[in-house]
């Protein structure tokens, strides 16, 4: 939006606001805006269709948000239970916990002896950040180009 619009309407807002008076009649911008908010302003006539929506939706070409599923829901509850599990289970297994964090720790120095873990680290940070994009970028279509027909 350029300053232009903003300023016709905010002065357009002022006006309907009682608070200012119209911006000139002989600039054709203003002439636009003039036009938009009068429809604006008019109630329409009859109903909306229960539809009404989905019809919109469809025209501009967006599938309407799908509600949850179980199959979606479950892997999260079953993390969470999980989590849970290895939290009230943590006393008993504190012994043999450590012992795998030293043993991880024991293993990692004697790859890093010969590998360099830097660049791993950073390809694997690349490609966890590309598989996180792609799964947000078809999350939300609207994000994508919608080609529509004319």
């Amino acid at each position: 939006m350029t300053d232009r619009d903003q300023h016709l309407q905010d002065a357009f807002d002022r006006h309907l606001r009682g608070e200012g008076p119209p911006p000139e009649a002989d600039d054709p911008e203003a002439e636009a805006y003039r036009h938009v908010y009068a429809v604006l302003g008019e109630e329409p006539a009859g109903d909306l269709s229960d539809d009404f929506a989905a019809r919109v939706a469809d025209r501009v070409g967006l599938d309407p948000a799908p509600a949850r599923s179980w199959v979606e829901i479950a892997p999260l509850f079953l993390l969470v239970a999980g989590l849970g599990a290895g939290l009230a289970l943590l006393p008993s297994l504190s012994g043999p916990l450590a012992e795998g964090v030293q043993g991880g720790i024991r293993t990692v120095r004697a790859l890093s002896a010969n590998v360099r873990l830097d660049v791993l680290g950073a390809a694997g940070l690349v490609l966890l950040l590309t598989v996180l994009a792609d799964a947000l970028w078809q999350q939300w279509p609207r994000l994508r180009r919608v080609t529509t027909a004319s």
